[in-house]
């Protein structure tokens, strides 16, 4: 029993101690395979080799930035670390945001503290620690790009790629330095806004260019430019670029000059200092251009070109593409319209000068003065006329295609300068200079010359010797025309004349005054023998009108006219006075008065419906017309006939000179003639009467002379003569001597 027993107790033991082997075995199998594998043995030259690299970069306690890695490797010679899948934080100097780079690779020199990544890396500027950025952020993508951990600063010499908010850009080499928050571009500089709401783009290029994210500022080394779809900048000189909400908000930039091509038309522009404003949408809506600045707008009729110390451009952004709108400049201002077609040019000079555009932009609508101002226009030919308007307020009103209609100018002052007609007398150009409170001109939008002038209050006109006056003068261009309306007056070395209204016409002289027409002769400096009118006096006359032509020589004198000299006195519906022909006429209730010479207060009158003189002859034939008689009235003597002729001299004058008087006086047909002196009365008749003042002597003759005398009877001859002075008559009764008949005075002594 015992002997079995001991051999089941040994198949037991053996069992077991198989079991426990096979245990063993297996758990030390498993525990085999379990253990890690021995790490492959480290290149030469690598001190160390791991996974999940972080690094802290300090400075006075605080973390300037953090770099991590997804492997890394330390490198004995030299001493850096080989990182892959690399993000740094460089935080900003409050902690609060920070710039994250982004590389597959790069190399961490710790000693040196600089990192450099040979491959592409991103740079993502300015993450808020906490929450989502308030715009798009800048994005820097560049290969070889260095970080120098004792800076900050992230560059790179290659070419970059930047994505900002609404755009994008590029340059050759950069540098971002987080401390001062400045992003260098160093050449060859593109940047590119994206329009919005339908607008173009716009593209800056610079040779060098820095952003500063502070102040929103980005300034551009020169040359640089500035484009957005036909408008074009660029810069001599460093420019300035200020941001607002991702946009370009202004531009400053010094020589600069550009221009744009709107439909139509092309504007060039330049200036010594210039600022672009622009709207959200990158559309320019005010540009500020100074020291100086010059302005050229040209279309397919005209080109406007504006110059000043500075000029101030408005646009009109309702539209996806902005439109010039208004335009100013100021400090010794100028305008130059100058017409391409028919040649001619005009300048508007002034310290502020405002143009207003049409809707569109296109055509001028309006140009004006802020002060004081001088419009210039230059005739296409130089046989035409060129003007100077000056004023204290000057406005110019455009029609389509930028044809000039119409000028107003406030205190206005004009100057027409003619050039002499070939072959003329006059060799030297003259100066014709109006003066006025109101001007407006009109012009042919066709050819361009003015074709009306009007002015008015306070008119004045001077042309050589000649001037004139009126409350309102009107000058009709193409007739060559002036009308002076309402007090209108006109003189020169030969006279004067006022009327409510005077025309003159400029090519010829002539003259017509309409209304309460005044007008003085003044004496002759070449004078003729004495007739009628003595040349030695002053002629003065009134009448309805009067005209005056053939260069001064001709004058008429209409409705109801007076002319007189001194006592001397014509009177007539019309009078004319030829001077090229030494005459002169009146015609419709003709009334001539002539002094005697002795009694001062005595007067010839004589009373006809026509009157010629000739100066030549010294002699004047008045006529009775078909029903009416000449009449000649003298003191105490009335004597009528169907024609008057009188007879002239010349008679020394007391204190020197001489002075005309009537020598004799010839009636002609059906003759009648009364007296009265010493309260008796004469009546007679004849057909031929001669009457002598200086002799107070009337003969009778023709036609059966007879004088019938109160106190006597009747008396006849073949000549019967009275002299009045002597109050007595002589009558021829037989025809071959005198018989005297002596009457004699029967008053009481």
């Amino acid at each position: 029993m015992l002997r079995r027993a001991r051999w089941i107790l040994l198949v037991a033991i053996l069992v077991l101690a198989t079991f426990t082997t096979r245990l063993f075995l297996t758990q030390r199998q498993a525990m085999r395979e379990a253990r890690p594998k021995l790490s492959a043995a480290l290149p030469s030259n690598t001190t160390a080799a791991g996974i999940l690299f972080e690094h802290e970069i300090a400075s006075g306690g605080k973390t300037k930035a953090l770099v991590r890695a997804r492997n890394f490797r330390q490198i004995k010679e030299p001493n850096v670390f080989l990182l892959e899948g690399l993000e740094m934080e460089i935080n900003d100097e409050t902690g609060s945001s920070y710039h994250l780079v982004k590389s597959q690779s790069a190399v961490f020199d710790i000693p040196q503290g600089s990192m450099f990544s040979e491959g592409e890396a991103e740079i993502t500027m300015n993450l808020p620690r906490q929450g989502e950025p308030a715009r798009p952020p800048l994005r820097i993508r560049a290969s070889g790009m260095t970080f120098d951990s004792q800076t900050s600063r992230v560059s790179t010499g290659q070419k970059a790629a930047f994505e900002f908010d609404g755009g994008r850009g590029e340059a050759l080499g950069a540098m971002y330095d987080p401390n001062t928050h400045e992003l260098g571009m160093h050449a060859d500089v593109r940047l590119e806004w994206e329009g919005r709401n339908g607008g173009s783009p716009m593209q800056v290029e610079a040779s060098k260019l820095i952003w500063r994210e502070t102040g929103d500022e980005i300034y551009l080394s020169a040359p640089s430019k500035l484009t957005r779809a036909a408008f074009t900048l660029e810069a001599e000189k460093d420019s300035i670029v200020i941001l607002r909400d991702g946009g370009i908000e202004r531009l400053e930039a010094r020589q600069a000059h550009g221009s744009d091509r709107p439909p139509g038309r092309r504007i060039e522009y330049q200036a010594g200092f210039l600022i672009v404003h622009f709207t959200g949408n990158s559309q320019v809506s005010k540009v500020e251009a100074s020291e100086p600045a010059r302005l050229v707008s040209t279309n397919a009729a005209s080109a406007t070109t504006i110059t000043g110390e500075r000029i101030d451009l408005e646009f009109d952004t309702s539209k996806p593409e902005s439109v010039l709108r208004r335009a100013q400049a100021h400090g010794k201002a100028q305008v130059e319209a100058r017409d391409l077609k028919q040649g001619a040019i005009r300048y508007l000079r002034s310290e502020t000068v405002e143009m207003t555009m049409r809707p569109g932009g296109e055509e001028i609508q309006e140009v004006a003065t802020h002060a004081p101002g001088e419009a210039e226009f230059v005739p296409a030919k130089p046989a035409d006329k060129r003007r100077l308007v000056n004023g204290e307020r000057m406005s110019f009103t455009y029609g389509p295609a930028n044809a000039l209609e119409k000028v107003r100018v406030v205190e206005a002052v004009t100057r027409t300068f003619t050039p002499p007609k070939p072959g003329g007398k006059d060799k030297k150009t003259s100066v014709a200079i109006t003066r006025s409170r109101d001007l407006e001109a009109y012009f042919d939008p066709q050819t361009g010359q003015m074709t009306n002038l009007e002015q008015w209050q306070n008119f004045q006109y001077e042309e050589g010797p000649r001037r004139a006056v009126a409350e309102r003068a009107i000058l009709d261009n193409q007739r060559e025309i002036i009308t002076l309306r309402d007090q209108a007056r006109i003189w020169d070395e030969t006279g004067s004349t006022s009327a409510k209204e005077i025309v003159l016409e400029q090519a010829t002289g002539n003259m017509i005054a309409l209304g309460d027409v005044n007008s003085t002769r003044l004496p002759e400096k070449k004078q003729s023998a004495a007739g009628m009118l003595s040349p030695g006096e002053a002629t003065q006359a009134k009448a309805g009108r009067m005209s005056v032509s053939d260069d001064s020589r001709k004058i008429l004198y209409e409705e109801q006219a007076v002319l007189w000299q001194g006592a001397r006195r014509i009177e007539g519906r019309t009078i004319v006075i030829d001077r090229a022909a030494q005459t002169l006429e009146a015609r419709g209730n003709v009334v001539t008065q002539m002094p005697e010479q002795a009694p001062k207060t005595a007067f010839t009158v004589v009373r006809a419906d026509s009157l010629h003189y000739s100066d030549k002859t010294k002699q004047a034939f008045y006529r009775g017309g078909p029903q009416g008689k000449v009449v000649l009235e003298r003191p105490a003597l009335n004597v009528s006939s169907r024609t008057l002729r009188a007879w002239f001299m010349t008679v020394p004058k007391k204190g020197g000179g001489e002075e005309t008087q009537l020598d004799r006086m010839l009636c002609e047909g059906d003759v009648r003639m009364s007296g009265n002196r010493n309260g008796r009365s004469r009546n007679g008749e004849a057909e031929t009467a001669e009457y002598y003042p200086s002799e107070e002597r009337l003969e009778l003759y023709g036609g059966n002379p007879m004088v019938n005398d109160s106190a006597r009877g009747i008396s006849r001859g073949a000549r019967i003569t009275w002299l009045a002075r002597e109050d007595r008559l002589i009558v021829d009764n037989t025809g071959s001597g005198l018989a005297v008949s002596r009457i004699k005075d029967n008053k009481k002594k």
